[in-house]
């Protein structure tokens, strides 16, 4: 029922509940999480690092509260602390594609071309992700970064063949015209 007031968006209700949850078990791990959560929506960052860090203390192998803090420090801009937490997070559960997508992208606001080159294609390597367009899309950005032309351009070619987005088309066009100039 908390979980269903909170997506509903009734967020007072949602904190009433998980709040009377961690009353009676302070070590709540998805209510630390969901108060987390909550907090970063209402743009209470400080207290959403405090469930989050919470849950992780709490409970060091919980990969929900990892991601969730690795998430609000890369919107901090605190890019060390947002890849120490998704590196743990791989570390614990390395099949997951969706982490190393969400590393690449700090990679990539950190202009770390390589490294973000690397997750992605771990993420394309996943049943998942094999027809994901955008992150080819991506890949292909890094690629042109670091000099690597052609493989941007086959990343681009991959990207069009897996889209229908009429948007991203374009994106790819204008990229496409862009890596030919």
């Amino acid at each position: 029922y908390a979980y269903s007031t909170m997506h509903k968006g009734d967020l007072e209700e949602a904190v009433s509940i998980f709040s009377s949850i961690l009353e009676e078990n302070p070590e709540d791990v998805q209510a630390l999480n969901a108060m987390g959560i909550i907090s970063y929506v209402i743009d209470n960052n400080m207290d959403a690092l405090h469930y989050f860090s919470k849950a992780i203390e709490t409970h060091p192998n919980n990969t929900l509260g990892l991601h969730n803090r690795s998430y609000l420090y890369k919107h901090q801009k605190e890019y060390a602390k947002a890849l120490d937490d998704i590196s743990k997070v791989i570390s614990i559960d390395a099949a997951q594609p969706d982490n190393y997508y969400f590393r690449a992208m700090i990679y990539v606001e950190q202009e770390k071309y390589e490294e973000a080159i690397k997750d992605f294609s771990k993420a394309l390597d996943s049943v998942d992700f094999k027809e994901e367009s955008l992150i080819y899309f991506y890949r292909a950005l890094c690629y042109a970064q670091v000099g690597k032309i052609q493989k941007a351009k086959d990343d681009v070619q991959a990207a069009y063949n897996y889209t229908n987005d009429s948007e991203m088309e374009t994106m790819l066009q204008d990229l496409w015209v862009k890596l030919h100039q």
